[in-house]
């Protein structure tokens, strides 16, 4: 997958890059092929490469903090079942360090160095061994089990790891860290009803019991406190390593209902107190009858309300 954002003031674009979407087509294994794949994401011109090197919840680089079972196995086509590209790669084990390569070429190519994470560095709800490792902090839907494909923002061990894996992140020195909610992994403040969230509703509301509805304002407010605390610490590590700290919504519309049922993120309150240096509109919800008047009254919109934060837009919408 490559997607562009644009902040067209600065003529600055943004190519988010998901490097195993290109497996099939260049061993994305070796030097030569991620070079390959960065001459094809160079065709569109972008000025900031934002490169992203995960397979599911797997990072695809040496990480002390989520660190993958080393895989022994043999590279022979004849022992493999698998025949698509994807049977091929050392997921756990890749042969390179992707970000060095694609970094040292931006160098060499005057192109701003970047890192592509996802907020809760899942896709399509696959999830990483920390998480398998620590049930004690998983989710929890209002009435059901317990779901090991997240762990919850209410623990502060979560929120402590996340950030130790952006420093990992950091070490590698991009410019800039991009911040993709749209890859939040199936996650929504509908599964927050966890002990942490509870008791502090008890606390707040004494008997009153807990919603149902996790869309309730008091509930968005309880849950988004944690959420909005992991990313002003987020921004705060990303500057602190001067790296700019651009984030990404595809639940995007003229109010602010979408963003905060879906992330529980009072948006407009993060802009003001200058927590992004960048904002991007990622997709807003389909108008069938207006097409490109919705998209633009969700980017005047989002641009009117961010209080000076620099608006990037992928100008697409979802259905």
């Amino acid at each position: 997958m490559i997607a562009s954002l644009i902040l067209a003031a600065a003529f600055e674009k943004i190519a988010l890059v998901d490097s195993l979407d290109f497996a099939r087509l260049r061993d994305v294994e070796t030097e030569k092929g991620t070079v390959e794949v960065l001459d094809w994401v160079c065709a569109s011109h972008p000025t900031v490469i934002a490169w992203r090197d995960r397979t599911g919840g797997l990072p695809r680089f040496a990480s002390a903090e989520d660190p993958a079972a080393a895989v022994a196995a043999s590279l022979d086509k004849r022992y493999l079942p698998r025949e698509d590209a994807w049977g091929w790669l050392r997921m756990a084990n890749p042969a390179l360090d992707a970000y060095k390569v694609v970094f040292g070429e931006c160098d060499r190519r005057g192109l701003v160095r970047a890192i592509h994470n996802d907020f809760e560095e899942f896709h399509w709800g696959s999830t990483s061994l920390w998480n398998y490792e620590h049930p004690q902090f998983w989710c929890k839907p209002y009435g059901a089990n317990r779901w090991a494909g997240h762990c919850s923002l209410a623990y502060p061990e979560v929120r402590a790891h996340k950030l130790r894996y952006l420093d990992e992140l950091l070490a590698k020195k991009p410019a800039l860290v991009f911040l993709d909610m749209w890859r939040a992994g199936q996650w929504s403040p509908a599964v927050e009803y966890v002990q942490p969230n509870l008791e502090k509703w008890r606390v707040r509301y004494g008997a009153e019991p807990v919603p149902k509805d996790p869309t309730d304002s008091r509930w968005l407010d309880l849950v988004g406190e944690d959420v909005e605390s992991y990313l002003r610490a987020y921004s705060a590590k990303c500057r602190a390593a001067g790296a700019r700290f651009v984030i990404g919504f595809k639940e995007f519309d003229v109010g602010e209902k979408l963003i905060r049922e879906t992330y529980a993120i009072d948006w407009k309150r993060l802009a003001a107190d200058k927590v992004f240096d960048g904002f991007a509109v990622m997709g807003v919800p389909p108008n069938a009858e207006d097409p490109f008047g919705a998209i633009r009254r969700a980017l005047d919109y989002a641009r009117e309300n961010l209080s000076g934060t620099p608006l990037y837009s992928a100008v697409s919408m979802y259905n």
